[in-house]
């Protein structure tokens, strides 16, 4: 992904942060934060494991 579709990503993250969201919309919205992080695996990782306890 280029750094530019980064930015815009981010943006539109920042736009719906400033909504009210459900709990679950947060909770995906902050997977969505870790997927431009250099090192997103362990996020994504334990991101999955909760949902794996949950059901």
């Amino acid at each position: 992904m280029s750094v530019d579709d980064d930015f815009e990503i981010m943006n539109l993250i920042k736009q719906i942060e400033k909504k009210k969201l459900l709990k679950s919309d947060r909770e995906v919205i902050k997977l969505l934060k870790t997927q431009l992080e250099h090192d997103w695996r362990l996020p994504l990782k334990i991101f999955l494991e909760k949902l794996i306890k949950k059901y």
